[in-house]
């Protein structure tokens, strides 16, 4: 008992010890990783995660784990005398308190020197991108498991890790280790079983379902379902045979790929373009990110991402990708997903046709209730503050529509649009108006935007 009390007391004086060590502060910290340099940028960004990662191991404790277990419960009288917001005893209760404020999941980390895999995937992202590493995304396992991922390209599937690009790194402080994308597959770290995907049997998403499970409730309905929705199916499918074929015979959905689709009008993609709110003018440019003295945003293929350093709010959307060519009448499934920390703020995304609206049928594939439906065809999902708790550390909405493209001739009844054509142009030959259009609004930050042209248009010619 005595040896027990004499260990209990060294944590306890090892823990006060640390409380300032080389890097009293996060500014500090960022310095250091700032101050790398290399004229490749993508070397420059591993050097630097490098050393953010080796600034986290060395002052951020996990607290979920065995021993953290633990270390969770040591006294924390330095957050107590720091913070001003009551005696709390434990890093754990710390924990609960920040989130249920909606403090910086990162500045707490930091200061408790503690925290779960959320807490040090957070604090990495903040201390990579203050030091100007701007690609760095959260992603997260139903292990469950939230890890950082580096340099991701931006066509990249959370759900596939050959995906993730030839410059992707995963510097996973809770895990301990530093990964290439496709090690993620297969490691185990110390666990009895990986926290990623465990050679498939879990899936690494942003919320919503991955496209292997998409895959399977489309097949779930049987062969006949795959071939009256052949075009929604074989966007999936070719998400699917991504895939190395090696790995794709060892998973336990195995797809079709005989499945045929009968001839039909066809819009093809004609481009997608990005444009963002330039701060100064209040109206949208074209680009792909925009910046005042306290925040930042970008936009890409997939993703938008707004950050403030004036009060730690964080804001990220990500959206499926449309297909490059879409059936007449043929629903596409597509999904956006909103989280954000910090705050609180209200945030919003919106999804809508440009131009002749009535083109279009779009239709919520399941009722949500932060999804508001504003006009035909138009839709927003919405996440505001939480009235008690005044938003949560980390808050999450999805919204899941049906997207068909229906042609000319349509009509809109019940404040729904009905009918059409299937037919992509007015007359023999697509004309210049004949272009279909949809834009997604990034909390009124930024837009992107899809142009799609009937098959055989003139546009097409030099594109595909």
């Amino acid at each position: 008992m005595k040896r027990l009390s004499l260990l209990l007391l060294a944590f306890i004086l090892i823990s006060a010890i640390n409380v300032l060590p080389a890097q009293n502060t996060i500014s500090e910290a960022v310095d250091m990783i700032k101050a790398i340099k290399n004229s490749d940028p993508f070397v420059q960004d591993r050097k630097r995660a490098e050393k953010a990662f080796e600034i986290v191991r060395n002052r951020v404790e996990v607290l979920n784990d065995f021993s953290g277990t633990f270390l969770q419960t040591l006294p924390v009288d330095f957050w107590n005398y720091y913070s001003g917001e009551g005696n709390f005893k434990t890093r754990g209760q710390v924990l609960d308190v920040a989130r249920a404020k909606g403090w910086s999941l990162a500045e707490v980390a930091w200061l408790i020197k503690g925290g779960q895999c959320d807490e040090h995937a957070s604090l990495m992202q903040m201390l990579l991108k203050q030091a100007g590493v701007k690609n760095v995304k959260i992603l997260r396992s139903n292990s469950p498991h939230a890890f950082p991922v580096v340099d991701l390209a931006d066509d990249f599937d959370p759900d596939n890790p050959w995906t993730w690009g030839p410059h992707a790194f995963v510097p996973d402080t809770w895990g301990g280790a530093i990964l290439e994308p496709v090690d993620t597959w297969f490691e185990q770290h110390n666990n009895p079983i990986s926290i990623y995907f465990a050679k498939g049997k879990y899936y690494v998403n942003n919320g919503t379902d991955t496209n292997r499970e998409k895959l399977k409730k489309m097949m779930d309905n049987g062969r006949a379902y795959l071939v009256s929705h052949c075009t929604v199916y074989h966007t999936l499918l070719q998400r699917f045979l991504r895939y190395p074929v090696d790995i794709r015979k060892t998973l336990s959905l195995q797809p079709p790929i005989d499945i045929e689709c009968p001839e039909s009008p066809k819009l093809v993609l004609l481009e997608t373009s990005f444009e963002t709110l330039n701060p100064e003018t209040r109206v949208f440019e074209d680009g792909t990110s925009q910046k005042t003295p306290t925040s930042h945003w970008e936009i890409g293929n997939g993703f938008f991402e707004f950050e403030s350093v004036k009060d730690g709010f964080h804001l990220e959307i990500y959206w499926d990708q449309l297909p490059t060519t879409m059936a007449a009448k043929d629903p596409v499934p597509f999904n956006v997903n909103l989280y954000t920390s910090g705050g609180p703020r209200k945030v919003e995304a919106a999804f809508y046709p440009v131009m002749d609206i009535t083109g279009w049928q779009i239709s919520q594939a399941k009722e949500e209730e932060p999804v508001q439906n504003l006009n035909v065809n138009v839709y927003k999902l919405v996440l505001t503050p939480d009235k008690e708790s005044q938003n949560k550390v980390v808050k999450e909405g999805n919204m899941s529509l049906s997207v068909s493209a229906v042609g000319r001739d349509a009509n809109v009844e019940d404040g729904k649009v009905a009918g059409g054509s299937g037919k992509f142009f007015r007359g023999k030959q697509p004309s210049e108006f004949d272009a279909y259009l949809l834009e997604l609004n990034c909390n009124g930050l930024a837009k992107m935007q899809w142009s799609y042209v009937p098959e055989g248009s003139p546009h097409l010619k030099g594109k595909h």
